[in-house]
């Protein structure tokens, strides 16, 4: 502050500092993909080419988002996700660095590939519309019918229905009737099954080894038998959620499962077909 003929001035000193942005998308140009299709579940290895492609940190698959694996000026790697709810069809391709996204001009295509894919898309499309015509409905009991269903749909074969320990649905064609194998309804006796099915499925304790379309069962009372089944629908900075009946939801986390049941426990069938 200076006093000059009695006039008060006051001197401000501005600090002018730059304002920083994210990389710009402006010189981004995606020419091609190595693939333009892929399974429903993700895992398909796609390569875009381009120009300025370095700067790009995920490509987007219409809702669904992977991180970019590999990338240089002229080309980058990525894992596709799964489609959003595992629906099949074609998505816009977009890119994203800094916050910022912008669409490629091109399109991929989702498609009913693996065993998982079938599985998968069955279970979102009767989550929560149930298949009540086909298999019935054991309303607060269903989490096992319902997993058992979406095993038939990746292509599990039945037993014979001679087979008291085995795992089968029947359906009577004139009546309508159903009838289950223990092991198709209930969480103890598809835990006994699969025992005996190293065949189908191997049992761990280790959530890191569940993938997309695997069975989780959950012991609430830490009893040594299991009281409810589901699947893993989706596996996000290494937590799983899982698609159900009997508390019918499509992405479950299992911290919450375990947050309402204090004390339990559950293991991974990781699935070998």
């Amino acid at each position: 502050m200076r006093s000059r003929a009695g006039v008060v001035v006051v001197v401000i000193a501005l600090a002018l500092t730059g304002c920083t942005t994210g990389p710009s998308l402006t010189d981004v140009h995606v020419d091609a993909l190595s693939t333009s299709s892929g399974a429903l579940a993700g895992g398909t290895e796609l390569t875009l080419t381009g120009t300025g492609l370095d700067v790009i940190t995920a490509v987007n698959f219409g809702d669904a988002t992977a991180p970019v694996q590999d990338s240089s000026a002229e080309s980058l790697t990525v894992v596709t996700p799964a489609s959003a709810d595992f629906a099949d069809g074609d998505v816009e391709v977009s890119v994203s660095a800094g916050g910022a996204s912008s669409g490629t001009g091109l399109s991929f295509t989702y498609e009913v590939v693996t065993p998982v894919d079938k599985e998968m898309q069955y279970l979102f499309t009767y989550w929560e519309d149930w298949n009540t015509d086909e298999y019935g409905s054991l309303e607060n009991t269903d989490c096992v019918n319902f997993t058992s269903q979406g095993l038939q749909a990746r292509g599990w074969g039945m037993d014979d229905r001679a087979d008291d320990a085995g795992w089968w649905f029947w359906k009577g064609e004139v009546t309508g009737a159903k009838n289950y194998s223990k092991a198709w309804i209930s969480s103890t006796a598809l835990r006994n099954y699969l025992t005996t099915r190293p065949d189908l499925a191997t049992m761990s304790t280790d959530p890191a080894d569940a993938a997309i379309g695997d069975v989780l069962q959950f012991d609430w009372d830490d009893s040594g038998d299991p009281d409810h089944t589901a699947v893993v629908s989706r596996i996000q900075d290494g937590k799983l959620s899982v698609v159900q009946h009997s508390g019918a939801a499509k992405y479950l986390t299992v911290d919450r499962m375990l947050a309402d049941h204090p004390g339990s426990t559950f293991y991974v069938w990781h699935l070998g077909v």
